[in-house]
């Protein structure tokens, strides 16, 4: 699919404001702005079902994740007996133990090179997601939909002050590996979220366990309306 395809050249979107959205994408990740947000929750389902949510990727398990297709499982035959069974089995285990390295795409050596930017052999996985989520072709209101859930570990709907500083946090980092720019400074994440529930009457403990806000945390829809009120941040 299209998240793993080199780019053909075509232009992006209009860019504006400071470097995270003035700056283009690196010719290596351009295709990115065409890809849908259906494209990318397949691939994060990958990520989370088949790979179990590692928070760092190898360049093989990068490569894994975004280039390979999914093989459907071979059909078992519901009159094998238990002996049959027990060769086939073993006969599974042997193949996959010769198998000495998982090879890679050379795409995705490529694309992992640029990622991996301190040279530490792994990249955040959750800095991927988050960045890949804003840069994708969709709505505002989808794509911070998806950034929104990577970030909402309860399951509550709802996120506290620390869960939304990391999902800006990460997404701005991993705009930065695809732009090829620095990394914005963490007190930027920090105080765009301070904003976002300061807007929305929301404590800032909130969602914390701390006294009375054990449950609470700012909504999709707060975080959605402070966007479309503070088109700077």
């Amino acid at each position: 699919h299209r998240l793993n395809k080199l780019p053909d050249g075509s232009c992006g979107r209009p860019a504006m404001g400071n470097d995270h959205s003035r700056k283009p994408l690196l010719p290596i990740f351009k295709h990115l702005e065409e890809v849908s947000i259906e494209e990318l929750q397949a691939v994060y389902t990958r990520y989370r079902y088949k790979f179990k949510s590692p928070p760092f990727l190898t360049r093989q398990q990068y490569s894994a994740i975004f280039f390979d297709e999914d093989k459907p499982k071979p059909a078992i035959d519901p009159n094998e007996t238990e002996h049959e069974a027990n060769i086939r089995r073993d006969r599974e285990r042997v193949q996959r133990a010769s198998i000495r390295k998982p090879k890679t795409d050379p795409i995705a050596d490529l694309q992992f090179a640029y990622l991996d930017r301190f040279k530490r052999q792994r990249i955040s996985a959750i800095d991927i997601f988050a960045g890949l989520s804003l840069i994708c072709h969709e709505s505002m209101d989808g794509r911070l939909k998806f950034a929104f859930s990577l970030v909402d570990f309860g399951r509550l709907n709802k996120i506290n002050h620390s869960e939304l500083t990391l999902m800006i946090s990460a997404a701005l980092r991993g705009i930065a590996r695809f732009k090829g720019i620095k990394d914005a400074p963490m007190y930027e994440a920090d105080t765009i979220a301070r904003r976002v529930f300061l807007q929305s009457g929301v404590n800032l403990r909130a969602g914390e366990g701390v006294g009375d806000y054990k449950e609470g945390g700012v909504t999709l829809k707060q975080v959605l309306a402070f966007c479309r009120k503070d088109v700077k941040a």
